[in-house]
């Protein structure tokens, strides 16, 4: 077999090997961004993240039941992986497939465990990186091999698909088929979702092709009361040890009730509250019972002259998970927003910031502790009186800076209108300055590498100002 070199970016981890051919082919991880296949004499560098990420460091509780974690077992609610196995084993060279459901719903636990399918299959398989450079996109088009492609959060991609689809599609063959499956949260609260947010209505070949897709739509298929009870007892198996059916069974059985057609996330957390001994967690909100698991992960933010008590620390945590930030330096400026530490010294929000990014090791330097739900939790809950961290986050340069921010804030307004009272202030003075800067961005970047850049403001300007600067409805919100 022939020898994979790590690339000069990063180490080498987590090696995979087929046969193709009747040849050796074999891909590895290159710095946690990109996989390298080596075939022949040959290699390809695809910008495709592993399905499933190896824990780094300390196993937080939240982070223990990511869907991209692999510690929880996957369990098959309403035959939906039975269902999408078939769709990857038909005769069309190229498909694709939209898969819908709101928060928690199960979207990427079922898009890994698709993954492990294909893999079974000697598939490539991965989650398209949120960034993709023209080389990365050839190597993709052209590896020699079936693969699967996952798109995450494709409805604030379409820009990025509407280079990747139509290029996937003619590198697809017989031989080497290809498909990809979007990943999109339904419609709510005004918010536009579903197959409609991945079109852009300019009768672009991207749209010719979602609109020809096969949709799978997770909000109908709530675990029925035996789902939820094979849930309970596969987490149960894997986060507590040495506990017998019978014990597992006790545990379970006064809540299935409870929880029949709940979402799988809702079933998911109860399971793992219940394995760790923690029922004093349990109630009607279960991301605030999570939170306050989580929190005693965290410890102390020790050596600061500031009060570091729990409403701080969540704050700290909030800010970072919410603004993303590439440095430091970023994160120090960040921090001068939050009330605590306005008068602090450079020195002290650096060392916080050290703190935050110590928490949570990652690819970037600061990595939220979550995605999701409870990360949009934790930002409504924390931040909703601090305007100034809002604006801090929102008035910042870089316009690619702006997109995270933008599509949590978003989600989070759709459904909260308290919160939304908090955001909408900031955004509607911030409008025209956020409207220069997309079209800044397009001006200079309008080209395919901006596209497939991932981190376009314009992809998603207008569909948070159409639900953050727009009085709350109630009656187009989940929680109505």
């Amino acid at each position: 077999m022939d020898d994979v070199r790590a690339a000069e970016d990063g180490p080498v981890a987590g090696p995979a090997s087929w046969v193709e051919g009747g040849r050796d082919i074999r891909s590895v991880d290159v710095g946690g961004s990109a996989l390298q296949i080596t075939y022949g004499h040959r290699s390809w560098h695809v910008p495709l993240e592993r399905p499933v990420l190896t824990l780094v460091g300390r196993s937080s509780p939240a982070r223990t039941i990511d869907a991209r974690s692999g510690v929880v077992p996957y369990v098959d609610i309403g035959g939906r992986l039975g269902a999408l196995s078939e769709w990857i084993g038909g005769s069309s060279p190229f498909a694709v497939a939209v898969l819908q459901g709101h928060g928690g719903a199960g979207k990427t636990r079922l898009a890994v465990e698709l993954c492990r399918v294909a893999e079974a299959r000697r598939w490539l398989t991965g989650l398209l990186r949120h960034s993709v450079d023209t080389l990365g996109l050839a190597d993709l088009a052209d590896t020699p091999a079936p693969r699967l492609v996952i798109v995450d959060g494709g409805e604030n991609r379409r820009a990025q698909l509407e280079v990747v689809l139509p290029t996937l599609r003619l590198s697809a063959s017989e031989l080497y088929p290809v498909r990809v499956v979007v990943l999109v949260r339904s419609a709510r609260g005004g918010l536009e979702g579903g197959l409609e947010s991945l079109t852009s209505g300019r009768g672009a070949d991207a749209d010719t092709i979602l609109e020809t897709s096969s949709v799978f739509d997770l909000d109908g298929l709530m675990p029925t009361a035996s789902e939820s009870a094979e849930l309970l007892r596969t987490v149960a198996i894997a986060l507590r040890s040495g506990v017998g059916p019978a014990q597992r069974m006790s545990v379970e059985a006064d809540i299935i009730p409870a929880l029949n057609g709940e979402a799988p996330m809702r079933t998911t957390v109860t399971a793992l509250l219940r394995a760790r001994h923690r029922d004093d967690l349990l109630g009607p909100d279960l991301m605030e019972g999570l939170l306050r698991y989580e929190e005693e992960s965290w410890g102390n933010v020790t050596n600061v002259h500031v009060d570091a008590g729990p409403t701080f620390r969540r704050r700290v945590v909030a800010l970072a998970a919410l603004a993303g930030a590439r440095g430091e330096n970023e994160a120090a400026h960040l921090f001068a927003a939050l009330p605590e530490l306005a008068q602090s010294s450079r020195f002290e929000r650096q060392r916080i910031a050290r703190w935050v990014h110590d928490l949570y090791p990652g690819p970037l330097w600061w990595n939220p502790m979550a995605r999701g739900l409870l990360a949009e939790h934790l930002v409504a809950s924390s931040l909703r009186d601090v305007p100034e961290a809002l604006d801090a986050v929102l008035s910042r340069r870089r316009p690619e800076n702006l997109v995270q921010p933008l599509v949590m804030l978003t989600r989070i307004c759709a459904d909260d209108p308290a919160f939304a009272s908090t955001v909408r202030p900031v955004v509607i003075s911030l409008q025209e300055q956020l409207r220069r800067q997309a079209a800044f961005q397009l001006a200079e970047r309008d080209d395919v590498h901006a596209l497939l850049s991932g981190t376009m403001l314009s992809d998603v300007l207008e569909r948070s100002l159409s639900v953050i600067a727009r009085p709350f409805d109630p009656s187009l919100s989940d929680i109505a």
